[in-house]
């Protein structure tokens, strides 16, 4: 199974270019090729869930390289959304007035209507889940077969962004996005240290710090970038000082005992900022991870109609049949559901409109 991971570096190194300091890295295309990567890794992780793994080198390897990225798999796509929140913050006069719709309410919509396929695919093989699974699947809390927690923690993000900016907008009038990113940072430790201590399993939690991170990152980007772009010496310093705070709090998060997951947090922030240091010196871009980035919700919300399709039938016993076809059955499930989303945006649009 190592050959998938061969062929994702494969892809990776496909039109690669190296410089000094690439000034357009947080752009939109280059995020949402490093966003295809990542959203490829998770893929093989969900995957891993329905086939059976040998002992071979291949296998172990696959598990072993699985195992190693962990929940940092998801980490970027935080701070990425973060990110892009401020930079549209400061930059959309009426950002503020369509937040609810364009982000909160048409994020949910999008992940309900996946929801309700998955919610029908349990009823067509015969799986039945309690009455709290159905009835608090469709915010993400529960599951019926689909990934779920991801939207869950994304949406309340978003609805913690949405509370800071009338209490930005009111208490600083100067400098309103560094007064957001810090008031969401606020809430988000809030947020964090409430999933903590009612106990939920560590994953809900342990990377949501980076969703901050990425505000906090699009507040300070000016003053980093005049640094980055000033000199060979000081653009190397930062770009190793961010591996190395990664390198120390990965492995500080397997040695250290106080609090593992705080650690992992810190970890996690860490591994965002080592990325996106990395692609200032090396620019991975090309149309197919493009595509693959800007589909990643999509992907993350689909895989797993055709991984529980296939394991029914039992073509999960071949793990190489089961990965090659769970990938093009993804792959045109995001295809067809583009076209449905299109059509559900345009009535949503439509409708909004009239009301307002």
């Amino acid at each position: 199974m190592i050959v998938l991971f061969v062929a994702l570096f494969l892809l990776c190194v496909w039109g690669i270019k190296f410089s000094h300091c690439h000034k357009d890295y947080m752009s939109r295309e280059q995020t949402e090729a490093v966003k295809g990567i990542f959203a490829i890794i998770i893929l093989f992780s969900h995957m891993r869930g329905y086939i059976t793994l040998s002992s071979s080198f291949a296998d172990r390897s696959y598990g072993i390289l699985l195992n190693m990225i962990g929940q940092l798999m998801v980490a970027i796509f935080f701070f990425y959304s973060g990110y892009g929140v401020i930079q549209s913050y400061k930059n959309k006069d009426k950002y503020t007035k369509t937040f609810l719709k364009n982000r909160i309410l048409k994020t949910w919509l999008h992940f309900a209507v996946a929801v309700a396929c998955y919610f029908i695919l349990s009823f067509i093989i015969g799986k039945t889940y309690s009455w709290q699974d159905y009835a608090f699947c469709w915010i993400g809390w529960t599951s019926v077969g689909n990934s779920n927690w991801f939207i869950f923690i994304a949406l309340s993000l978003y609805i913690l962004t949405w509370a800071a900016f009338p209490i930005a907008e009111k208490f600083f009038k100067a400098r309103k996005s560094i007064a957001v990113s810090f008031i969401v940072c606020g809430f988000s430790i809030v947020l964090w240290f409430v999933f903590y201590v009612f106990g939920k399993e560590t994953w809900w939690y342990d990377t949501l710090l980076c969703y901050p991170l990425g505000m906090l990152f699009s507040t300070g980007k000016e003053k980093l970038d005049f640094y980055l772009e000033k000199n060979k010496r000081s653009n190397y310093l930062i770009v190793a000082a961010s591996f190395l705070l990664f390198i120390v709090s990965y492995f500080g998060y397997h040695k250290i005992p106080f609090e593992k997951i705080a650690i992992y947090s810190i970890c996690a922030c860490a591994f965002c900022l080592a990325i996106v240091m990395f692609t200032t010196k090396i620019k991975i871009d090309n149309v197919v991870l493009r595509w693959l980035g800007k589909n990643s919700f999509l992907i993350y919300i689909l895989q797993r109609i055709p991984m529980i399709i296939f394991s029914e039938v039992g073509w999960n016993s071949s793990r190489y049949l089961f990965a090659g076809l769970s990938i093009i059955a993804t792959l045109l499930l995001v295809v067809v559901f583009n076209k449905i989303y299109m059509i559900i945006d345009k009535v949503f649009e439509r409708k909004k409109g009239k009301q307002e």
